[in-house]
């Protein structure tokens, strides 16, 4: 916390760096978060028709995974579709990280 307390000290985009760069190699989390979300979506096109894990994710998704039609959407920028207006925020980040 002493780094960020109320304002950014030293930017984490700099901390993120390599140490010749004057960074501390430091970890983006939200890149890893997204990337973790991300693969995700590839276990569950991957999946067995019949793999019980894939119910709920399957049940939330269920008008649009014909075809993996879903996965093929453009997510990015503004643009927030819809379709995902019922959509839990879990699959929603999942869709957005993977896009």
């Amino acid at each position: 916390d002493f780094l960020w307390n109320n304002s950014e000290k030293i930017k984490r985009s700099v901390l993120m760096n390599d140490i010749s760069k004057g960074g501390i190699n430091m970890l983006d989390v939200e890149e890893l978060f997204d990337s973790v979300k991300a693969a995700w979506v590839t276990r569950l096109i991957k999946a067995d028709e019949n793999d019980i894990w894939t119910t709920v994710s399957k049940h939330y998704l269920k008008f649009h995974l014909n075809d993996n039609f879903i996965f093929k959407l453009n997510f990015c920028g503004k643009y927030k579709p819809e379709i995902l207006d019922n959509v839990p925020c879990f699959y929603r980040d999942v869709l957005y990280a993977y896009n």
